[in-house]
């Protein structure tokens, strides 16, 4: 259970398609929020946010939205298994240590 976070985590994800052929970039503070370690991340522009949040039993989530693209890049990234967020579009996995 998480009590008492600091530091800052960054990472690098591959291209999400021909679409946005280049790598997201992604940094944020750690924190704790309910007994879970919590990162919020962003990219540099502010388009790219993406929340990990890893659970005291070691069940994590990964959110990622993306915001600001037009219409011909949002289309085929839903089609493609993203769904549709506040002011764009988005994708989540889970897993657990």
């Amino acid at each position: 259970k998480c009590a008492e976070a600091q530091g800052t985590l960054g990472m690098t994800l591959a291209s999400p398609g021909p679409l946005l052929p280049d790598a997201i970039s992604l940094s944020g503070t750690a924190r704790c929020e309910r007994g879970a370690l919590v990162v919020p991340m962003q990219g540099p522009g502010g388009m790219e946010r993406l929340t990990m949040r890893i659970a005291g039993d070691g069940r994590w989530r990964a959110d990622l939205v993306l915001t600001g693209l037009p219409p011909e890049v949002s289309a085929p990234l839903i089609q493609g298994g993203f769904t549709t967020r506040p002011g764009g579009v988005g994708i989540g996995t889970s897993g657990q240590f």
